[in-house]
């Protein structure tokens, strides 16, 4: 896997709505700027099935200075959180990046402990293996349908005013 710049990103939106690099690049820096400044507010950013950005406070914290052993206190600090959503966990789920791998055994595993007498219970059923399901990865949702805005049709002028009702004869005395 290789890491995706923003200048990569910015090519392929304009190549892929038509627009130049230069409109996209000003749409995405502001994109991220508009970004940056909700987070530097205080507020919480949602994009819907993407994930959510949000502020996290860490409390201080006394650290060990790996070279030397001494304590070290680490004062609190805030950070920036992104959890995933639905759409990306499904699509990246079974991802690994190169040159990892998924869990770094801290200990030699150990054996699987061995029966020693056969059990004829209704129980020894649990103790047949399992085969695991083969994955299915999750179809990229469909592109949402175009919205067709219809025009209004423009409004009917007012009607003119009705004229004034005749005088009465005992408005003249």
């Amino acid at each position: 896997m290789a890491t995706v710049s923003k200048k990569e990103i910015v090519k392929t939106v304009s190549e892929r709505h038509g627009l130049t690099t230069t409109q996209t690049a000003q749409i995405v820096q502001v994109f991220m700027d508009q970004i940056i400044d909700e987070l530097a507010r205080g507020n919480r950013i949602e994009f819907r099935e993407f994930g959510i950005f949000e502020l996290k406070r860490r409390r201080s914290r006394t650290a060990r200075n790996p070279k030397t052993g001494a304590s070290v206190q680490v004062p609190e600090k805030t950070v920036v959180s992104f959890k995933p959503g639905k759409v990306m966990k499904a699509r990246v789920v079974d991802t690994i990046p190169d040159g990892k791998t998924e869990r770094r055994p801290s200990a030699p595993a150990r054996p699987a402990p061995v029966a020693l007498t056969p059990v004829s219970t209704p129980l020894a059923a649990f103790n047949t293996p399992i085969a695991p399901k083969p994955f299915k990865p999750v179809p990229p949702p469909p592109p949402p349908e175009p919205v067709v805005v219809e025009p209004e049709p423009e409004p009917e002028p007012p009607a003119p005013p009705a004229p004034p009702p005749p005088p009465s004869p005992s408005s003249f005395y």
